[in-house]
């Protein structure tokens, strides 16, 4: 499992989510619909966003083994 979802994991069981999500300037739904399962790779705004957000839990390089790498995968 990615640190991506991982992380995402443990703030929906802290409830903390949201708080991150908007820190993030997006949606609790957006990140759950769209970059948990990582049907969509975020633009590099909200990729930005999304690390800045995590107050260092998230890095580039997990952003691409979740993202990217997986995206390879499936091809």
């Amino acid at each position: 499992m990615s640190r991506f979802r991982q992380f995402v994991r443990k703030l929906r069981r802290e409830n903390r989510l949201k708080e991150f999500a908007e820190k993030a300037n997006t949606t609790e739904g957006y990140v759950v619909s769209h970059l948990f399962t990582p049907n969509k790779v975020p633009r590099r705004k909200l990729w930005r966003d999304l690390v800045n957000a995590s107050n260092g839990e998230l890095d580039d390089s997990s952003m691409i083994e979740h993202f990217i790498n997986r995206e390879k995968e499936s091809a």
